[in-house]
């Protein structure tokens, strides 16, 4: 994620400066320059919704590849005990993963 922009300010303000961009995001915005997550709507509540999608979407054979990669992201989040965290942790999940351990 972050090799794709040169820093971690520069990643957030093109996250939350967009147009499309949904005000929750604008809201964590501290949540995600402190890496500190209290859950208002825990990862895995999250993650369940997005089993719930999934489910939907085969009950009428319909795909819903985006939520099904998604999922495994939240699913990947919850393996490494992010559930209670809010939702957002899955941001500081996806850069510790995307990141040379010595550039964190």
């Amino acid at each position: 994620v972050q090799a794709l922009v040169s820093s971690h300010e520069l990643l957030l303000n093109t996250l939350i400066s967009g147009p499309v961009t949904p005000p929750y995001l604008a809201s964590n915005r501290e949540k995600l320059e402190a890496h500190h997550y209290p859950a208002e709507f825990p990862l895995k509540w999250m993650h369940k919704d997005l089993q719930m999608v999934q489910q939907a979407a085969q009950a009428v054979d319909a795909s819903v590849t985006v939520a099904e990669r998604v999922q495994a992201m939240y699913a990947n989040a919850l393996e490494h005990n992010l559930g209670e965290a809010d939702f957002s942790a899955l941001y500081s999940h996806l850069l510790a993963a995307t990141t040379p351990s010595n550039e964190t």
